[in-house]
């Protein structure tokens, strides 16, 4: 966001990184359990959407099955990688086919500018998670 001078609501929308007047979030889980290496697990190392259990979409109807709701047609595994991709992307990619035919910004400055997320639940655990912007 970009509010102005003097920064309207005291956010100027600048927060180190990426173009100024922007402001992108993401959700990784780190690749180690030490918060001194942080770097994001890939999905053959994810372990907390692995463990997703049940997701609540912002358009999502609450009434239908929660893991295939938004995805009508995929498995519960193949959900679990879209949200995964979804909320790595700050919402810009939704599918492993738009990874290869997309290219993200690394400091996400062509990622939505507001993306809903989603409500999650998983397996009880301990997931260390980052956010690689910001």
């Amino acid at each position: 966001h970009n509010n102005g001078n003097p920064a309207g609501d005291g956010q100027a929308g600048d927060a180190g990184e990426g173009t100024g007047g922007t402001d992108r979030h993401n959700v990784v889980e780190l690749k180690r359990r030490h918060f001194g290496e942080s770097f994001p697990a890939t999905w053959e190392e994810n372990t907390m959407f692995d463990n997703l259990l049940d997701v609540v979409g912002a358009s999502r109807d609450p009434n239908t099955n929660p893991l295939v709701a938004q995805d009508a047609n995929a498995q519960p595994d193949d959900v679990r990688l879209r949200w995964a991709l979804r909320m790595a992307t700050a919402g810009y990619m939704n599918t492993p086919d738009e990874a290869t035919d997309k290219n993200l910004n690394p400091t996400l400055n062509n990622a939505p500018a507001s993306f809903a997320g989603g409500l999650f639940r998983f397996r009880a655990g301990h997931y260390n998670y980052m956010c690689t912007r910001n």
